[in-house]
Formats: structure tokens, sequence, C-alpha cells
């Protein structure tokens, strides 16, 4: 049976949405696959060089060994936000005679030949045969590859569970993530001492390799608790109620009715962004990557005033640049619908615009307990702010406009290029070449970063003083092109 069903997965991938994007898409996708595969392989070759200039005193070895529980807990991040897991396609053979502990256990099978479970690879067999066994003897060598084998399934089993709680209890899915941060935060800042255990671990079991059955033990645990996870959770009626609780969502959003017309559409576009796979995905990613300086503070580049301030803007503006920038193709299959009821177009523009900065002034609000880790970071982040706000937003607008390509909310988000034309590149260059016109060119070069922070500011702040005419251009805009939208839309 298991045969059979990977004979009726095969013939599911070759019919995937992926293989019908068109070849710019295909070729896009393909070029950061194979970046990333190359990058990762050259750095299995080069690691024990990296780590040798970087810790001239310690062992390849031994400091390879303390990164990895870092790559570990960062490897559940990633693959809670960017990995999709099989449970749904599952739910024709409920109704056949198909056992249902072998459903589960494909299920479970079916995730470990993914992207994610082989870059890592592409990191460990070489310095596994260029280090390890040169190092420890082929005993040990062998001790220590079924280890870190074990600690990347265990990370994909892991963000397995978390993806799938989430649906269901995203409050206990939240923590889960929570700690896992503060993990990674407290033993980087110095506060634990997990990579120093897990260097001395992996040093015992280099020399007594039967240690590495621990690990081992620890994975036949997650394998039977998330087997038993989906065995109480596979039915007929169950996995139909996820469905539909994916696709109705579970918030009303009702206190936006308060701002009146404007508040309904901005009602519809919340509850369609929670509706909608590919866009939860874009809202997870945007709460991760608020995470994201935690990995930077401390480092050289972020000493700069500058490079504060890049990953400032990078942070507070994360899901307008990856939800705005297909603003219009989220309403492609009803854009008609839209057009013929009684909302102008000066309500739909406005309730986009005061959406996308609602959510950038609510990632630099959570953003601001970074003031506790470094002072100026937190002026960074209020001028990036006000950047996004006063010129990122109406970018995404503009250039919405002419991105009239036709998308399904409803497919999934991770990898999903559908609907990605050249707008979404473009837009990239007024956006990025603000900031280093205000800033490194007149100011940085001369050494005065304070009054570049100072102008790129205020740049934002006449942006959002001047919204009102700005926005009465956008709808403008909207007004000439909503025809031709439509018509494109209508030929996809």
């Amino acid at each position: 049976m298991f045969r059979q069903l990977f004979i009726n997965n095969w013939k599911q991938k070759k019919r995937s949405p992926f293989l019908g994007n068109s070849t710019g898409q295909k070729i896009v996708i393909g070029f950061l696959a194979a970046y990333f595969l190359l990058n990762f392989l050259v750095l299995g070759f080069i690691a024990d060089k990296v780590l040798l200039d970087a810790y001239p005193d310690a062992s390849p070895f031994v400091k390879f060994n303390g990164f990895l529980i870092y790559y570990f807990l960062m490897d559940i991040f990633v693959r809670f936000f960017m990995q999709e897991f099989p449970v749904l396609s599952i739910q024709p053979y409920l109704a056949m005679p198909v056992k249902k502990n072998t459903l589960i256990h494909f299920i479970l099978v079916r995730s470990i030949p993914t992207f994610f479970n082989l870059l890592p690879y592409l990191v460990i067999v070489p310095f596994f045969l260029k280090v390890v066994i040169p190092e420890i003897g082929i005993l040990g060598g062998i001790a220590w590859f079924i280890v870190v084998s074990c600690l990347v399934l265990l990370a994909n089993f892991i963000g397995f569970y978390l993806k799938k709680t989430f649906d269901a209890k995203p409050l206990l899915a939240v923590v889960a993530l929570a700690v896992l941060g503060a993990l990674y935060y407290l033993d980087t800042a110095g506060y634990l001492g997990l990579s120093e255990a897990f260097e001395e671990f992996m040093n015992v079991v280099a020399t007594q390799p039967y240690l590495g059955l621990i690990p081992v033990a620890l994975l036949a645990g997650m394998y039977r608790f998330i087997f038993g996870f989906f065995k109480k959770r596979v039915y007929i009626d169950s996995v139909s109620l996820e469905r539909k609780t994916q696709e109705a969502g579970t918030y009303d959003f009702g206190f936006l009715n308060r701002f009146g017309k404007m508040g309904d559409m901005m009602q519809l576009e919340a509850k369609m962004l929670w509706r909608s796979k590919r866009s939860r995905t874009y809202a997870y990613l945007s709460v991760f990557f608020l995470l994201y300086p935690l990995i930077f503070l401390g480092n050289p580049m972020m000493d700069s005033m500058g490079g504060k301030l890049g990953m400032s803007i990078f942070v507070t503006g994360i899901f307008a640049f990856n939800y705005a920038q297909l603003l219009l193709s989220w309403h492609s299959m009803h854009f008609d619908y839209i057009l013929t009821r009684n909302i102008t177009g000066r309500e739909l523009i406005k309730s986009k615009f005061t959406l996308l900065a609602g959510t950038t002034i609510i990632s630099f609000v959570l953003t601001i307990p970074y003031v506790f880790l470094n002072k100026w970071f937190f002026f960074t982040l209020l001028v990036a702010m006000l950047f996004n706000v006063g010129w990122s937003m109406f970018m995404y607008i503009y250039i919405s406009a002419y991105n009239s390509k036709k998308i399904d909310p409803g497919k999934g988000g991770a990898f999903n290029m559908e609907g990605f034309g050249a707008a979404h590149y473009v837009v990239m260059i007024p956006i990025l070449a603000v900031p280093i016109l205000l800033y490194y060119l007149p100011f940085g070069m001369m050494g005065k970063p304070y009054l570049g922070l100072l102008m790129v500011g205020l740049f934002g702040l006449l942006g959002i003083l001047f919204r009102e005419k700005i926005l009465d251009f956008l709808v403008s805009h909207y007004e000439k092109r909503k025809h031709t939208i439509a018509s494109d839309f209508r030929k996809q």
C-alpha cells in the first residue's frame, strides 16, 4: 500500500501549481534553490577553515558541534513558517479500505524527503568526510553522523507538530516558538550554556559511540508522539472541519466597524488575509522577522547607524513587502464584483493604506523592547516606521496597479510565486534608493549619520502629513487602471 500511496503522491506533485508556473517564475525559483544549495555545499567544504580563522585556539570539530544546536533551533523556526507539510491530501483515502496507521506513517515518512532536509546534509557530509572521520575515527564518526541526522529529523517533526498545532491551538504554538527564540537568545547572550553542553556531549559521543543511541531514542519518542497526535485527529469529519476552519477563518475583526464604510472594507481585507493560506504565511513570517535583529545585534554590521536603519526598514515593513505587492491580485477572483459594488476608489485605496500602515505601526510597537538591548536601535526603528508609512506604503499601492496577475488565495504560501511579475521587483528600486540618497550620499559619507537618520525620518513624516494629497493621486491612478486590470484578470 505504501508503494501505491507514493505513486499517487508523485502524480499529485506532477500536477502541482509549481509545474504550472510561468517560465520566468520557474527560473527565479530554480535560481534561488540553486543559490542556497551551492552556498550550503561550499560551506561544507570550507567550514573547518572558517571556524579555524574565527577560533584559532579551538578545534573546528568542537566549534562546529556548538553551532549545531543553534542551527537546530533556527531550523524549527524556518520549517514552521516555510515548509509545507502533508495532511489534507489523505482525506480521499479515509473512506477507502486503507488502514489509518498506514496513512499516518505515510504522512510522516513523506515529510522527510524535502528541500529543508537536504540542505543541512550539503554541509554535514563534506564536513563529516573532511574533518570528523580523520579526527575521531570511523566508529565515532558514524555515531556523530547519526546524532546530527537525528537533529535534522527532530527539527522536521517538531516543525510539523507546531504547524499543525497552530491551526487548533495558536497560543500553544506561539508560546513554543517564543521559548525556542528565548533559548537561542539567552544562549548567544551568555546566560545559558546550551552550545557548550552540546559540544561536550558530542565529544563524549566521539569516545563512547553507544551514547549516540540517546538522540535515536528521542527521535523515536517524537515520532511516536506525533503519530499519536495525528491518530486522534485523522477522521473524515475532523479533517473536513480543519479545512473549513482554515477557509472560513476564526476572527471577526468587528472592532474595525467603528471606522464606517472604510472600516467595513478593512474588515473584509483582514478576514481575507487570515483566511488565505498564503497571506497567513506572510503574517507568520512577519512575526518571525521581528526576532531577526537578535541575530545581528552585536554584529559589526549592526554597529553602524546605516546597518541599523536598513535592518529597521526591513523589520517594520516586511509584511507590507510580501502582502502589498499583490494588493489588487488578492481580489483577482472577485475583482469584477468590487467594481460593481457601491465602493469608491478612494474607499478601497484608503482602506488598504490604513491597514498596511496599521501593520507597520504594530510591528514597530512590538520591536520597542529592543531599546533595552541597543538604545539607538529604537530610534532607527522609529525612523524606519515613519519612512515605511510615509513612502513605502504609497509605492506599493502605486506599483500594485501594474501587477495584474491573477492568484488563488487558497493555495499554500511556501515557495508560491503565483502573481509575481516584474513589478514585484521593480518596486524595490525606489524604496531602497530613497534612504540611500537621503542617508548615505550626503550625510553617511560625511560622517554625519544622525543627520542622515533625521532626513529619512523627516521624509517619511512629510509623506504622512500630505497623505491625503498623495492618496488623491493614487486614487486617480487606480481609476485609470482599474478596467485594464479587470480585463487582465478575466483573461487568465
